[in-house]
């Protein structure tokens, strides 16, 4: 049984035709995309950018409530401005030490399950000894 001399080298030469075609649909699907995509982000731009200018546009020469605000907090004496920090500072640390609190609960919860789930998956395992609600154990400070 012999091939003819030819027919290998057609066969060959077929799918890489064919695979080029692929490649320049693909390469002209990746164009389009990259098309819609920048210029999405372009039109998006442009309409920011004049609601923006009407907006500006709109409140031109009148007293906004934040330019009253803003002077207030500036004429002010710094006693005014100093308290308000102050109170942000400390709303800050209460929050700040309530996450903290909250958290310890969490763990001391979830304590049991994982030492559990530990001892399950490896007995010979020691423990890290962390206190119940993941605090360093205090010999170790």
């Amino acid at each position: 049984m012999s091939v003819p001399e030819g027919a290998y080298q057609e066969s060959v030469a077929q799918p890489a035709q064919s695979g080029m075609g692929l490649i320049v649909v693909d390469r002209i699907f990746a164009f389009l995309q990259t098309c819609a995509k920048w210029g999405f982000g372009a039109w998006v731009a442009v309409k920011f950018t004049e609601d923006l200018r009407l907006s500006i546009g709109y409140l031109a020469g009148q007293d906004t409530h934040a330019d009253l605000m803003l002077s207030y907090f500036v004429s002010s004496p710094s006693g005014l401005t100093v308290s308000v920090s102050v109170t942000v500072g400390v709303s800050g640390l209460g929050y700040g030490l309530l996450e903290r609190t909250l958290r310890h609960r969490t763990l001391a919860r979830y304590r049991n399950r994982n030492a559990e789930l530990e001892r399950r998956l490896d007995p010979d395992r020691t423990s890290s000894g962390l206190t119940a609600d993941g605090r360093t154990h205090p010999r170790d400070k």
